[in-house]
C-alpha cells in the first residue's frame, strides 16, 4: 500500500512539474533581451510601422483602437506609481487589438537590431533623449551616454550593426547610431530597448491612419 502511494505522489509531483514546464514556454510581453531577441513592445513598434503599405497594414478602425492604446503606454512610462504588470497587460493588450495575420506577418519579419536601426532612419529619427527597457520601464540617459560614436568594442563606443568600424557612415547614419545607443546605454545593450521616440512615430502614424 505504502508503495502505491508514494507512486501516485511521485506520478503527480511530474505532473504539476510537467505543467509548470508548459506554463514559462508561454509567451508573453517580456521577451528576455539577454538572448538577443528584441522585446515584444519594439517588435509591436517596428511591425506597426513596416506593415504599412502591405495588405496587412493597419486599418483605419483599428487604429482608432489601437492610438489610445499606445498614448496610454506612454503615460504608464511616465507614471511613477504604475506595476510592472500593468504595463505588461497593455503590451499583450495592443497585440491583441491586431489581427491574427498581423501578428503573423510580425512574426515572419524576424526583426532584429538591424530593423530597429533601419527603421530609426527611414523614419528620420536621429535623436533620442529617454527610453523604455525591455520589461518596459522607464530608462534615463546619464551625461556619460551623450558622447560621440566611439570605436566598436570600447567603453561607450557604438558598433555600428554590421559589425564594422563605423567608416563610410553617412551623419545621418552616424547620428541615427547615436539616438540608438542613447535610447539604451553604452554599446550593442543599447539594441534591446525601444527609443521614445519610435513610440511616439507609431502615435504620429496611428494618428494619421485613423483620420483618414
Amino acid at each position: 500500500m505504502k508503495k502505491i502511494f508514494l507512486a501516485i505522489l511521485l506520478l503527480t509531483a511530474l505532473l504539476v512539474s510537467a505543467c509548470g514546464s508548459s506554463t514559462s514556454n508561454t509567451p508573453n510581453a517580456q521577451t528576455n533581451p539577454n538572448n538577443g531577441e528584441l522585446p515584444q513592445v519594439t517588435k509591436l513598434v517596428l511591425g506597426t510601422l513596416k506593415l504599412d503599405g502591405t495588405e496587412n497594414a493597419v486599418t483605419p478602425e483599428q487604429a482608432k483602437d489601437l492610438l489610445p492604446l499606445w498614448q496610454v503606454y506612454v503615460s504608464l512610462l511616465d507614471s511613477d506609481t504604475a506595476a510592472q504588470e500593468e504595463i505588461d497587460a497593455l503590451i499583450n493588450q495592443i497585440g491583441e487589438t491586431m489581427t491574427p495575420e498581423q501578428n503573423q506577418a510580425i512574426n515572419d519579419m524576424n526583426l532584429s537590431q538591424q530593423d530597429m536601426f533601419s527603421v530609426m532612419q527611414e523614419q528620420g529619427i536621429t535623436s533620442g533623449n529617454r527610453s523604455q527597457n525591455s520589461s518596459g520601464t522607464r530608462s534615463g540617459n546619464s551625461s556619460g551616454n551623450s558622447g560621440g560614436v566611439g570605436p566598436p568594442g570600447g567603453g561607450d563606443g557604438f558598433a555600428p550593426p554590421d559589425g564594422g568600424g563605423g567608416e563610410g557612415f553617412s551623419p545621418d547614419q552616424i547620428a541615427t547610431a547615436q539616438a540608438a545607443r542613447q535610447a539604451g546605454g553604452n554599446g550593442f545593450g543599447g539594441f534591446n530597448r525601444t527609443p521614445n521616440a519610435l513610440i511616439e512615430q507609431v502615435i504620429t502614424y496611428l494618428t494619421k491612419i485613423a483620420g483618414s
